[in-house]
């Protein structure tokens, strides 16, 4: 049977650049390198950002295994655990990969990440594990709580959930991106000052 085909994100126009607030509404919040990033955020090592971001209270990027590179409007929610993970080479050495996350991306809260690489447009909710050496496809969506197992290549634009991920539903690329281009964009206004 095929899977429906999910169309609740509303149609819109965006076309705001996702930029990083001038103004934090608190002082909680400080703007590194175009990054708006709580003061309770570990960043270590290499984690360079390529554009506007948001980094949530308690979040760990570990660029000390590895370099970590976030893309422009990437969302990292409270206490989520972003750690590139280690590959096993035939000779038996063992090597720490580099970890790429795509344009208007987002990680849930309490989620901890040892994916290889996130594409554009993914989002995935609270409470989720992304094992090691896992691909997500440019537009997932992956539910609250769901695994997605060591190694695994999570094909775009399909709704995932489940222990370990099963699709259930597909999306509608362009009202996909456009409806997660709005989401950050409202994260990103909420943190400025009216």
């Amino acid at each position: 049977m095929p899977l429906p085909i999910l169309t609740s994100a509303p149609p819109m126009v965006v076309d705001v650049v996702c930029a990083a607030p001038k103004f934090a509404r608190s002082e909680e919040y400080s703007v590194m390198n175009n990054a708006t990033v709580h003061r309770r955020v570990g960043l270590r090592g290499d984690v360079e950002t390529l554009g506007s971001c948001l980094l949530e209270r308690g979040a760990i990027l570990r660029g000390d295994i590895a370099k970590i590179t976030l893309y422009n409007c990437v969302v990292i929610e409270d206490d989520v655990i972003v750690k590139p993970p280690l590959r096993v080479e035939p000779n038996r050495n063992i090597e720490a990969v580099k970890v790429t996350i795509g344009t208007h991306s987002s990680i849930g809260k309490r989620t901890v990440c040892e994916a290889q690489s996130i594409g554009a447009f993914v989002v995935i909710e609270k409470d989720c594990c992304i094992g090691a050496l896992s691909v997500i496809g440019h537009g997932a969506w992956i539910r609250r709580g769901s695994v997605v197992p060591a190694g695994v290549v999570v094909e775009p634009f399909f709704v995932y959930e489940g222990n370990p991920i099963q699709p259930v539903g597909r999306l509608q690329p362009e009202s996909h991106a456009l409806y997660v281009k709005e989401l950050q964009n409202q994260r990103m206004q909420s943190l400025i000052i009216g």
